[in-house]
């Protein structure tokens, strides 16, 4: 027993003690290296610290800008966007699209909050079938308001979504009068968006609908969005989507 313990100390004292030559052999190297090489090592030394001093400066001078590459919001569209409608059920217990709407929703799955959040409709366009030229709508430049609120600005939390409609479809105005049993259709069905209405005549009609995204610590994103629509209503989606095509492009 007294001679296992004496070889295990006598092993760990040799381990010790190569350690300690190799540490005094490569000290000795490197000692012998720099007194032969003293210029060398000084235009070494000197190199080195002056681009750590110049890495430095940089970061303390666009610290905010290499922050911003690995800290940033991230904001995404959400996929296989359609066509959706809001219904009611009349007298006689049918129900019945009240009105049509487009919407998306947009998602924040950076690691920053996005800031001041608007969507505003760029530009419009509508090509008739019946006339060779499409035809540039004016558009009043004012931002959508964002769903189930009156803002039109917001800020999206990290993980968070939210959701707005960039158009919807309205059937057209009703008119009754005491003599009738029945309110008669008047006037022409409607696209709206935003604030904006646009009757619709009753003729195809290719739409093109540019949107812009803004955030004041993002890029915009742009969507484009082409409606293709002869301007007639029906009071179900089904129905609907035989006269009505919708589709959607993300940065067009």
């Amino acid at each position: 027993m007294k001679s296992a313990i004496i070889k295990i100390v006598l092993a760990a004292v040799g381990s010790i003690g190569a350690i300690w030559l190799l540490k005094v052999m490569f000290l000795a190297d490197i000692v012998a290296y720099v007194d032969t090489h003293e210029p060398f090592v000084r235009i070494w030394i000197m190199v080195v610290s002056s681009i750590l001093t110049v890495v430095a400066m940089g970061v303390a001078l666009f610290k905010e800008d290499i922050r911003g590459c690995f800290v940033k919001p991230l904001i995404t569209i959400s996929e296989n966007n359609k066509l959706e409608e809001t219904t009611r059920k009349t007298a006689n217990g049918v129900i019945e699209a009240v009105e049509y709407f487009y919407k998306i929703r947009v998602s924040n799955i950076g690691n920053l909050a996005a800031n001041k959040i608007e969507v505003y409709l760029e530009s419009l366009l509508c090509k008739r079938d019946d006339i060779n030229e499409a035809s540039d709508i004016e558009t009043d430049g004012i931002p959508l308001k964002w769903s189930s609120s009156d803002l039109t600005q917001i800020m999206i939390p990290v993980h968070s979504t939210k959701s707005i409609v960039l158009f919807k479809l309205l059937p057209q105005e009703m008119e009754s009068t005491p003599d009738q049993k029945q309110a008669k259709n008047i006037g022409k069905t409607r696209l709206i968006i935003g604030e904006k209405i646009y009757p619709i005549d009753p003729v195809k009609c290719i739409w093109n609908l540019s949107y812009s995204i803004y955030s004041d610590n993002l890029k915009p994103t742009r969507i484009k969005i082409t409606l293709e629509w002869n301007g007639s209503w029906h009071p179900r989606l089904t129905e609907m989507s035989k006269v009505f095509s919708v589709t959607e492009e993300k940065n067009a």
